[in-house]
C-alpha cells in the first residue's frame, strides 16, 4: 500500500509528460503548416479555385467532428447574399456554409496558426477549394480571402488588399487602374473585382477548352 503511491506519481507525471510533448510537437507542425504557404497569383487562385464566391456573413459557429470520439473542432461560418463567379447557375442559392478547422467549444479552444479569421456583419470574397473535405477549404489560406467594406464617402464596396496579394495586386494593375491606401493597401471597387474574376475566368475556361 505504501509503495503503490509512488508509482501512482511516475504514472501522473508521465501521462502529462506525454500530453505536454504531443501538444508541442502539434503546434510545431501546425506553425510550420502557415509558414510554408507559397505566395498565389490572380490566374493561381482562379485555376486552383473550386469556385469564388462573394457574400455576407450571417453566423458563425464552431462545434465537434463527426463521431462521438472526435477531438476536432470546426468552426462554420454562413454566408447570405452570396454570389459566385465560376457556377453561376448556382446564384439562386442565397447561402453558403464554410467550414474550417479550428475554434472554440465551451472551455475547449483550438487555435491553429495562420488560419483566416471572420466577423460576422462583414463581407468576404472568397476562393474555395474542398470545402467541407479540407481543413482550410481556400486556396492558399489566408490568400484565399479578401475582405469587403463600404466607402461612405463613394457610397459603394470596395476589396480590400494587402501585402500578401502582391502577386495578385500586380495582375490586377495589368486590367485596372487602383488607388493606394495611406497603409498600404490597395482597394478596388467590388463591381470591378468581380467584372476581372469573371473574364479572366471566362478567358482561361476557353483557353483551357482549346487545349483539350
Amino acid at each position: 500500500m505504501v509503495n503503490s503511491m509512488p508509482d501512482q506519481s511516475k504514472t501522473l507525471k508521465s501521462s502529462v509528460l506525454l500530453y505536454l510533448l504531443v501538444m508541442f510537437f502539434l503546434c510545431l507542425g501546425q506553425s510550420a503548416y502557415a509558414i510554408t504557404v507559397i505566395e498565389k497569383s490572380l490566374t493561381q487562385l482562379l485555376e486552383q479555385s473550386d469556385d469564388v464566391i462573394y457574400g455576407l456573413v450571417t453566423d458563425i459557429h464552431a462545434e465537434y467532428g463527426e463521431g462521438e470520439a472526435s477531438q476536432q473542432i470546426y468552426t462554420y461560418i454562413k454566408f447570405s447574399e452570396v454570389q459566385r463567379i465560376k457556377t453561376p447557375e448556382e446564384n439562386n442559392q442565397n447561402e453558403f456554409l464554410l467550414r474550417i478547422a479550428g475554434g472554440r467549444v465551451g472551455y475547449r479552444a483550438q487555435v491553429i496558426p495562420g488560419a483566416p479569421t471572420f466577423q460576422r456583419g462583414e463581407r468576404y470574397v472568397l476562393f474555395v477549394k474542398g470545402n467541407n473535405k479540407l481543413a482550410f477549404p481556400l486556396v492558399g489560406v489566408n490568400q484565399g480571402v479578401f475582405r469587403v467594406t463600404y466607402d461612405e464617402i463613394k457610397k459603394g464596396y470596395r476589396v480590400i488588399f494587402h501585402k500578401r496579394s502582391k502577386k495578385v495586386l500586380e495582375q490586377f494593375r495589368t486590367y485596372r487602374s487602383m488607388e493606394s491606401l495611406d497603409n498600404g493597401a490597395s482597394f478596388i471597387s467590388l463591381g470591378e473585382f468581380i467584372d476581372v474574376l469573371d473574364s479572366r475566368w471566362q478567358k482561361l475556361s476557353a483557353d483551357q477548352r482549346q487545349n483539350r
